[in-house]
């Protein structure tokens, strides 16, 4: 997901387009992004792999024109953190 933010692939680029698909369809985990796939690999930094995940696909979605989506994913985000 910084591929964009390196200057390697424009936000609208079809291939940055697909990779959010599958990011989308494979790594997340209501709310929030994974990094991996597999449950375990990185027990003991779970947590903050996930938020990091969850910020970058924020940033992507808003830099995709995806204004909207990013600030409902963000709110609830924001939800989930008040009630733990």
């Amino acid at each position: 997901m910084l591929m964009v933010e390196v200057g390697f692939i424009e936000p609208n680029d079809p291939r940055m387009i697909s990779t959010m698909e599958q990011i989308e369809n494979v790594l997340r985990a209501a709310p929030i992004s994974c990094a991996i796939e597999a449950p375990d690999e990185f027990r003991d930094a779970k947590d903050r792999v996930f938020n990091t995940c969850s910020f970058w696909r924020i940033g992507r979605l808003a830099r995709m024109g995806r204004t909207e989506e990013a600030r409902e994913y963000f709110r609830t985000i924001a939800r989930d953190v008040e009630t733990d």
